[in-house]
């Protein structure tokens, strides 16, 4: 019965955050896993896969300190108790780039991103909205150090993935992604394709259920 609680509250705490209603989804997340750590162990696969859930919460709330701190956290014990190439691992990869890069620590955050995209590509060909992430936050570095061949290599293939449903992607996530691939497009002078993303970005945030993410 509490293994089903915790459940729930998981489940519901992934809607919330695609959502984009990231304060709900991690008070949520929050009770799950001091309940996961009572109930499995601190270092069990299920509460390690609800750690690296707050942290991606964490990093949609603007807290990308506390985000890294605990995707680290995560992927260190991932690595003690997953086998390796596990989704888990390239998740919590992700999730701790992803925070380093919000915090400008690009060198810090390139490795982590490679390893993750090396991990999806590899073990995980049929979700490739996992390597498209890490693909994506890998190219916004290249962007930021003006490294546009190698931006355009990662950020525009399967860009087209990102508006769709099974992308699995928070609102946060994509209006970052799509925020990269417009910013790209600028850089490259291509202002025509540039605005068309900036209208599927726009169309995104009018059919929100909820439109803070989007602001």
């Amino acid at each position: 019965l509490e293994f089903r609680r915790v459940l729930f509250r998981s489940n519901l705490a992934l809607t919330l955050l695609l959502e984009g209603r990231w304060e709900e989804a991690e008070s949520l997340l929050t009770e799950a896993l001091k309940r996961a750590r009572i109930i499995f162990g601190p270092e069990r696969p299920y509460t390690l896969h609800l750690q690296h859930m707050l942290a991606r919460v964490l990093a949609d709330a603007g807290r990308p300190d506390q985000a890294e701190e605990l995707a680290r956290k995560t992927l260190d014990a991932r690595r003690l108790v997953t086998p390796p190439g596990h989704e888990g691992t390239g998740r919590a990869l992700l999730y701790w780039g992803r925070a380093l890069v919000e915090q400008n620590k690009l060198d810090e955050a390139a490795p982590p991103l490679r390893e993750a995209l090396k991990l999806f590509q590899e073990n995980y060909p049929m979700k490739p909205e996992l390597a498209l992430q890490a693909a994506n936050w890998l190219g916004a570095i290249h962007l930021a150090r003006g490294d546009l061949p190698a931006a355009k290599d990662l950020l525009l293939p399967s860009a087209e993935l990102l508006l769709e449903p099974t992308s699995q992607m928070s609102a946060i996530e994509k209006r970052a992604a799509i925020g990269h691939i417009i910013k790209l497009l600028q850089a490259l002078g291509q202002n025509e394709q540039a605005a068309v993303w900036q209208k599927k970005l726009e169309a995104l945030a009018a059919s929100a259920t909820d439109t803070r993410a989007w602001r």
